[in-house]
């Protein structure tokens, strides 16, 4: 825990601040498929689906939303022993602006987890897909559509000359690694790294070679038993994307309900911090295998002036479920 806290810090003394980044969500660790491929099929459990929404800076005229949908499952759990083999899906759309400026992305991963040593996995995952960016015209006014008195929407502007379209498909590749230790069903440590955008996807409307960079990601997540009831679950994301940056850390406390089997019932309650953008508060209830999670950001940063400090809400969804074993071959009863 030392050394984790240690590199955590040193790591923070190097950045410089946030500007920018691509779709995120303040619940990363719930929304695993977008974190980090190798993630895939890396949970306690054969089927895994996972949701959520994120509202960002709703009081401005045009909020920005963001949707995510995943669903993983593990490849021939009964048959790979200690090993761990995954596949999985993930859907995602983020709106923004007036334009109603769109990403849509569809994508398939895979991962497979190698067993080391004892709790010690050492994952690879590999993700692609498609997107498709879109825009409309209707809402959008440029200043030579003014006649010198009013607004007028049959003055075709110049800018929209230099728009060859308002739509473009392009096709994705990402990939990650991550180290897992799990001591126990409540400890355990997660880090990983991961790289998406490899093949820089063309990104444009007017024609031009505009790339979309790779970004690099490190993800680091922990949860530490401390009592019966109490669990500690420090957390920490890091993505880089030319020449933009983000760096995400903080930490929640679990109580635990009711620790009986079949009956597991916790809540959590934490914080957190988006470098030089915004303060996170989080809270979150987890029934057995259902996890429902809540977190609001406060801005910090100084477009805070334009939305007056409200950042944004989210919302996040995971339910893990288990299927029945075959059963194996009949075996005569010894007593009869």
């Amino acid at each position: 825990m030392i050394r984790f806290l240690t590199i955590l810090g040193m790591l923070l003394l190097c950045l410089d601040s946030v500007k920018a980044q691509d779709i995120h969500f303040s619940q990363y660790d719930y929304s695993p498929l977008n974190l980090n491929p190798a993630l895939t099929g890396l949970f306690g459990g054969d089927y895994r689906g996972a949701f959520n929404y994120r509202s960002q800076w709703f009081s401005v005229p045009v909020p920005y939303r963001t949707i995510s949908g995943s669903f993983d499952a593990r490849v021939l759990p009964y048959k790979l022993e200690k090993d761990v083999w995954g596949a999985g899906i993930t859907f995602n759309h983020d709106q923004a602006g007036d334009s109603k400026l769109s990403n849509m992305q569809f994508l398939a991963s895979t991962a497979f987890a190698k067993y080391l040593t004892k709790g010690l996995f050492l994952s690879a995952g590999v993700q692609v897909g498609f997107g498709q960016r879109r825009f409309k015209l209707d809402q959008l006014t440029f200043d030579d559509q003014f006649n010198g008195d009013v607004f007028d929407p049959n003055i075709q502007s110049v800018d929209l000359s230099n728009i060859t379209k308002t739509t473009f498909f392009y096709f994705e590749i990402g990939a990650g690694m991550n180290l897992r230790y799990q001591a126990s069903r409540r400890t355990w440590v997660n880090v990983g790294a991961s790289l998406f955008n490899i093949n820089t996807p063309k990104q444009t409307f007017m024609g031009t070679d505009a790339r979309l960079p790779m970004r690099l990601g490190i993800n680091a997540s922990a949860s530490i038993q401390v009592h019966t009831r109490f669990d500690i679950m420090p957390t920490f994301l890091y993505q880089y994307q030319d020449p933009y940056q983000e760096v995400v850390f903080g930490a929640s406390a679990k109580y635990h309900l009711n620790v009986n089997p079949g009956r597991e019932t916790a809540i959590y309650l934490g914080g957190g911090y988006r470098w030089d953008d915004a303060a996170i508060i989080m809270a979150g209830v987890e029934y057995q295998t259902w996890h429902f999670g809540f977190s609001y950001d406060i801005n910090t940063s100084p477009f805070k002036r334009a939305t007056n400090s409200n950042g944004g809400f989210e919302i996040s969804l995971i339910y893990i479920w288990s299927k029945v074993p075959e059963l194996g071959a009949i075996k005569t009863c010894p007593v009869f």
